[in-house]
């Protein structure tokens, strides 16, 4: 199931980002990927975001602040092994949530259910 979204995803990891990519795009109209938050922060407006998913060993919980205040873009986290803590500190940042970096279930199911009160751009 595909959605018109296009998805940013901050992830210094090539080996990660691949994959990633590739699985997200069987759910998502584009996925993209940016490898530091300055390429994330340009990448925004150019490619008309309409989710970010960012790694935070990528980008850090201030930026994902800083990026939801400037730009009005849902963000969903993902860490290696997200726990309780980070969770906490992420929501309060403004994320739709903390994902497994490889569970893409948790991460289309978070961005699909913002999708209910972010409109995607137009196409």
């Amino acid at each position: 199931m595909e959605t018109s979204f296009t998805i940013l995803l901050a992830e210094n990891d090539s080996t990660v980002a691949r994959p990633l990519a590739v699985s997200l795009g069987t759910h998502f109209r584009s996925v993209k990927t940016v490898h530091n938050v300055d390429e994330l922060r340009s990448a925004i407006p150019r490619i008309r975001a309409d989710a970010i998913v960012a790694d935070l060993e990528t980008v850090c919980l201030a930026d994902v602040a800083s990026l939801l205040r400037e730009f009005h873009v849902p963000v969903v986290c993902t860490h290696r092994i997200p726990d309780e803590e980070l969770w906490t500190a992420a929501m309060e940042a403004g994320a739709l949530d903390v994902c497994g970096r490889l569970d893409v279930s948790a991460i289309v199911r978070a961005i699909s259910d913002a999708g209910e009160y972010h409109q995607p751009s137009a196409a």
